[in-house]
């Protein structure tokens, strides 16, 4: 997933997500998770991370990798979108 101005690319691994900037030669910035992430989705600021590990929604701080919220949710995330304006998280079920 990639920002729309393409100053960030996050990718989702095995033990979290990593944020590259594809414009500047530096370090990647690895958020580490318990588990893989089933979601990843960027606020359209850019300044949040939204990611879905099973019922939880973890919200993260892009620039900082602090952990700015968790949800726990009636039941597993399968796919995570936001409007345009940033006003309203979408959450799919995974079934």
């Amino acid at each position: 997933m990639a920002t729309r101005w393409a100053d960030a690319v996050i990718i989702g691994t095995d033990s979290g997500s990593v944020t590259l900037n594809p414009a500047k030669l530096q370090k990647p910035r690895l958020q580490y998770m318990k588990t893989r992430p089933q979601a990843l989705a960027l606020s359209p600021s850019s300044h949040r991370i939204y990611a879905a590990m099973g019922s939880d929604l973890l919200v993260f701080d892009r620039f900082s990798s602090d952990e700015l919220t968790r949800q726990e949710l009636p039941g597993i995330i399968g796919e995570i979108r936001t409007d345009p304006w940033g006003r309203y998280l979408l959450l799919r079920p995974a079934r």
